[in-house]
């Protein structure tokens, strides 16, 4: 019996920490195990569908180009580990909001990376504005090769070292007229 009980203590401690932070901690019982890590940690797959509802696209850009076509079906390549190494890159984080609600005004914004040899460079990715400058790669497996690339080794978040992230920053800083 005593091998039944070991865990009590610690068990009481997350229910007393849950509680300080959950209102109406009670109703947690009625949750399976899985519904309450959905509830705090959200869905660990990303959901392509949702996250092309939430695709703005930049200048020029638009859902039927190649390359942009590209871009989806690496995604769609990817298994959900990979998916989420892929959201960590562009926006810092691994998991999508849960409801429309958590997502506020975030949208993914995707832009071409103007280049002449596009085949030659990897994906850009500023985490702080959720957007990524996506290359005209020439094939499907070309675009694999590279996102796979920069999402298993492009660790440093933003180094706000391109045209668009300078353009971006230079935006933020500009007072209001009065």
């Amino acid at each position: 019996e005593a091998r039944l009980a070991e865990g009590a203590s610690a068990c009481e401690a997350m229910r007393a920490g849950i509680a300080s932070i959950v209102p109406g901690h009670r109703l947690l019982s009625l949750l399976t195990a899985m519904e309450l890590q959905q509830l705090v940690c959200g869905v660990s797959d990303v959901d392509l569908d949702v996250l092309r509802s939430h695709t703005r696209y930049g200048v020029g850009v638009n859902a039927g180009q190649k390359h942009i076509r590209f871009f989806w079906q690496v995604l769609e390549s990817f298994t959900p580990a990979e998916r989420r190494l892929f959201l960590t890159f562009i926006w810092g984080r691994n998991r999508l909001p849960l409801t429309e609600r958590d997502w506020g005004s975030n949208n993914m914004k995707l832009h071409t990376l103007e280049t002449r040899k596009p085949n030659d460079h990897l994906p850009v990715a500023h985490t702080c504005f959720f957007s990524i400058e996506w290359p005209q790669y020439k094939s499907f497996d070309i675009a694999r090769a590279k996102l796979l690339y920069a999402i298993t080794n492009c660790r440093g978040i933003d180094a706000d070292n391109t045209q668009e992230a300078r353009t971006n920053a230079i935006a933020t800083w500009i007072e209001p007229s009065q």
